[in-house]
């Protein structure tokens, strides 16, 4: 219901899978760190499933959705869509979590550990599939604008993992920005994971050559993934195409 949504969240949807479509709900202002520009976060997490039903998952009051718009990925390729959000608690800060449909019923079905006290976000950078592994691997920038640090929750069929990948100096986000998408992958036999330094003057490729990319200013835009190339732009409105 658009009446109870997230003011300023976005709907996502889905061709395929069990949720179709997804939206945080619940508006609320008693978290009030206002990271993303104003100090109003989702009380709830709502689905549309393939039949139209509509599914409800309502946060204590001690949690809300600390983001903008749901994500929905089979993580583990069994036919079944899960969505994986943001959530902030009142003690903990933020974590990844991953909802699911389970017998009939909206569920949390897996969450990686906290950051440790309140009002310390994180952002996700890129949910990488393995399907030759039934599993894929959601990276998150845990305090972007605190030294940001690269971590990877992997969710598969048969197991569920909470990495620190002990890489720092990353920022995928401008504190007050809406726009949570300051980094890039792209997927194949050697996926690459582009995402901004700390200071947001070059790119760094985190998976694998960790080579930097430097560029001639700050980048507060989102990081466009094109067949060679990727797109984004500075604080200054300087548009930038990188190519491979």
């Amino acid at each position: 219901d658009p009446t109870t949504a997230l003011p300023v969240g976005f709907f996502v949807t889905s061709q395929l899978g069990d949720i179709r479509k997804s939206w945080f709900g619940q508006p609320t202002d008693r978290y009030g760190h206002g990271v993303l520009g104003d100090a109003i976060e989702g009380g709830s997490l709502v689905v549309e499933d393939a039949e139209g039903g509509i599914l409800e998952f309502t946060l204590p009051e001690s949690q809300v959705f600390e983001d903008i718009t749901p994500r929905i990925h089979d993580l583990d390729f069994d036919g079944a869509n899960e969505v994986v959000t943001i959530r902030a608690s009142q003690t903990g800060g933020a974590a990844v979590v991953v909802y699911g449909i389970r017998d009939g019923a909206l569920v949390e079905i897996a969450a990686s550990a906290e950051n440790g006290q309140r009002n310390r976000w994180l952002n996700i950078a890129g949910i990488l599939p393995e399907p030759d592994q039934h599993r894929s691997a959601i990276y998150f920038i845990r305090t972007p604008h605190i030294n940001g640090r690269l971590n990877a929750l992997v969710v598969g069929q048969n197991a569920i993992e909470d990495t620190d990948l002990r890489m720092n100096d990353f920022s995928n986000h401008v504190i007050g920005s809406r726009v949570l998408d300051l980094s890039s992958f792209k997927v194949g036999n050697n996926p690459q994971l582009f995402i901004p330094s700390q200071d947001r003057r070059s790119l760094r490729e985190a998976l694998g050559s960790n080579q930097k990319i430097a560029l001639p200013g700050r980048i507060n835009k989102s990081v466009i993934t094109l067949d060679k190339s990727l797109v984004t732009a500075t604080e200054d409105g300087r548009l930038l195409v990188i190519f491979d």
